[in-house]
């Protein structure tokens, strides 16, 4: 191959390399940003406040920050306490329209009747209710976890309280409509300690879904949570931002926070993205084949062949 058509495939690859994740990367900060903020009078935004914790745990002073940030952010916002959150609930979230959805919840890891990671429900729990429901393995039963470190206050309230719960199957089989792109965050123990139920809410349109992966304490899932609210819809953070910067705040227990996100475009989470493109900086030249001091040599042009005449 000439070496001016070997500088010009060298180049054309450059342009679309760069190119690629120009793209890419555009494309994940679009997503990972909050970005539902209104762009005309004529837009309006509705958050939900889902508190399955009213009952048991209640935090006035979460549901009015929550209430006063989505409010600061241009959203009209909904608030639903323990006695409005059953299954048929739940089966219609994803048609209402809510572009930002807080669940406040108590939480199973890996329950085995749902295989995955189940949300509580508000509904106590019956043999006689949702008997299909419960035959085929959508929802299940679920008590929280009533060990010495929940609030003493709270102990008489959650011992002996077991409720439905769903899990991925439900959402992927029984929700009815889809999320409109929404910002899900799941504000209760192990909600992220899998992918499947995070999965299973973008498959259903959820554009970001943020969770924890390990046990929290309510009064700790609060503060935190509060905490990554104010930087999304008050200070205008990004989901990678936020979650990065309360994991450098808090600590649990001398532990940093185990804030986790899932992404609709990329479904990956901050500290994979490099992983995922495959695309080192210091692999970058590596991979294109290129150097710089080869832009600036000019194609050797071959001189044409002498021409002798005859005698």
């Amino acid at each position: 191959m000439k070496e001016g058509e070997i500088f010009i495939k060298k180049y054309l690859r450059v342009i679309a390399v760069l190119a690629t994740v120009v793209v890419l990367v555009s494309v994940f900060s679009a997503q990972a940003f909050v970005g539902n903020q209104p762009t005309s009078d004529d837009v309006v935004l509705k958050a939900a406040i889902i508190d399955q914790l009213y009952d048991d745990i209640p935090n006035q002073y979460f549901q009015t920050n929550v209430t006063e940030y989505f409010e600061t952010a241009g959203y009209e916002v909904d608030l639903y306490t323990t006695k409005d959150i059953t299954i048929d609930f739940y089966k219609e979230l994803p048609s209402m329209d809510y572009q930002f959805i807080v669940i406040r919840t108590h939480a199973s890891g890996q329950m085995s009747k749902l295989s995955s990671v189940g949300l509580f429900t508000g509904e106590k729990y019956s043999t006689n209710k949702h008997s299909v429901d419960q035959l085929s393995g959508h929802i299940g039963q679920a008590a929280p976890y009533s060990g010495s470190r929940i609030e003493k206050m709270s102990q008489d309230n959650l011992a002996n309280q077991t409720y439905f719960a769903i899990g991925p199957k439900f959402v992927d089989e029984k929700m009815v409509g889809e999320f409109p792109d929404s910002v899900i965050v799941l504000a209760g123990c192990y909600t992220a300690s899998t992918d499947r139920l995070s999965q299973s809410l973008i498959d259903r349109g959820a554009s970001v879904v943020v969770g924890w992966d390990n046990n929290v304490l309510a009064d700790q899932n609060d503060e935190v949570t509060l905490a990554f609210l104010e930087k999304m819809l008050v200070n205008g953070e990004g989901v990678p931002q936020a979650v990065s910067s309360v994991t450098n705040e808090f600590s649990l227990n001398e532990e940093p926070v185990h804030l986790r996100y899932f992404d609709k475009v990329l479904e990956i989470e901050s500290d994979e993205l490099l992983d995922e493109l495959e695309i080192e900086s210091d692999e970058l030249l590596d991979e294109l084949e290129i150097e710089s001091d080869d832009l600036l040599d000019e194609p050797e042009i071959p001189k044409p062949p002498r021409m002798i005449v005859g005698a």
